[in-house]
């Protein structure tokens, strides 16, 4: 069983376009925002800002709420992936539920851009 269903790297200025607001999905997620201003909320609690560098863990099909403000640069590193399974293997490795603030988020960073590498095939031409 596939650990990780979707991997990826936004970087640059939040766009408008870009879906915002409440919403639930079928993966547990995880991210980390190393730079910007970010919006979160988890289930029904109230939106607060995200502390910069955070870290996010929202279970699958949990109402939160994860957005930049539109217009400021971001950088967002974030994962769909199976928790039940990375705990089967792997213990306690998860944070707990919600946000938290991260110390050091250059080394993890590189790593999380190698592991993209490893996920994301480019498009034949």
């Amino acid at each position: 069983m596939a650990l990780i269903k979707q991997l990826g790297v936004i970087t640059g200025r939040a766009a408008p376009q870009r879906p915002s607001g409440p919403r639930a999905l079928n993966h547990d997620f995880l991210a980390f925002v190393a730079k910007g201003p970010t919006v979160f909320s988890y289930e029904d609690g109230p939106e607060t800002n995200l502390p910069i560098p955070g870290l996010v863990f929202v279970p699958a099909k949990t109402r939160h709420r994860f957005d930049p403000l539109i217009g400021q640069d971001w950088a967002d590193y974030w994962m769909l992936f199976d928790a039940a399974e990375t705990r089967r293997r792997f213990g306690g490795i998860l944070p707990q539920p919600g946000a938290a603030r991260l110390r050091h988020v250059d080394p993890l960073i590189d790593h999380w851009i190698a592991l993209n590498a490893l996920y994301v095939t480019p498009k034949p031409e």
